[in-house]
């Protein structure tokens, strides 16, 4: 059985706004007159960047652009149009942590079996606690969604 978890587009939506928002300041700075060394710079740094913010933004609307999948063989997380997959027997239970005290996320470790991302997976661990997570994107709570990729782990045979 398969379950695609699609993204709330709220949060996209901001991102969108506030960066073109931003987008507009930088523009206003470079229309007015000098008045501050560095205001050119201050202008173009916040254009390029908020535009990129943006541009990201929409990238995040468009349809298929971000999801989670689950099915009986694993999962994939799939971000700005790049997926990556995991098997069930590659990872272990999921749990929900927060990421610096605010936003909740799903996270995970991998078995002992899987080799890929070692020195990535040992500097997550020790920042945070856990291999990898899950980003809370998505129109369901990261509880929910922990407990929903938990029951396919178990009836996967994994180690949840």
């Amino acid at each position: 059985m398969e379950l695609v978890i699609r993204p709330r587009t709220s949060k996209a939506v901001f991102v969108v706004i506030a960066g073109l928002g931003f987008v507009a300041t930088g523009v206003f700075i470079l229309k007015s007159p000098p008045h501050i060394r560095g205001e050119t710079l201050v202008g173009w740094a916040g254009i390029v960047f908020f535009g990129l913010c943006a541009v990201i933004g929409i990238v995040s609307l468009w349809p298929g652009s971000t999801y989670l999948k689950l099915n009986d063989q694993g999962f994939t997380m799939c971000g700005m149009f790049r997926p990556h997959s995991y098997l069930w027997s590659e990872v272990g239970a999921f749990r929900v942590r927060r990421l610096l005290l605010i936003q909740k996320i799903v996270a995970f470790d991998f078995s002992e079996d899987y080799t890929r991302g070692s020195s990535l997976r040992k500097l997550n661990f020790r920042i945070g606690g856990f291999q990898a997570a899950i980003p809370n994107l998505y129109k369901k709570a990261p509880e929910e969604i922990a407990a929903i990729m938990n029951d396919y782990c178990q009836r996967a045979g994994c180690s949840a």
